[in-house]
């Protein structure tokens, strides 16, 4: 499955995915989902800005963050 137009993107997606994340999309973007429900990032399908990845997993190590403080756990994706 495509995640996304940006190449960088759509592998992290991927691995995210693999790693047990949900993606859904509705119209322009795609919504992921950490394993725990919370919280939930918002993808660009087709980002036009030149740093949409750099952008992406800014948002991705809060999010990683904020369930580290959750659950108590550490991950290291981003």
């Amino acid at each position: 499955m495509k995640y996304s137009a940006a190449k960088e993107i759509n592998a992290l997606v991927q691995k995210l995915v693999k790693d047990g994340w949900t993606y859904w999309r509705g119209g322009r973007h795609g919504r992921l989902q950490a394993p725990s429900g919370h919280p939930t990032l918002t993808i660009g399908c087709t980002p036009s800005d030149r740093r949409a990845f750099q952008n992406f997993r800014r948002d991705l190590r809060n999010a990683l963050s904020f369930q580290e403080t959750a659950t108590g756990t550490q991950t290291n994706w981003a």
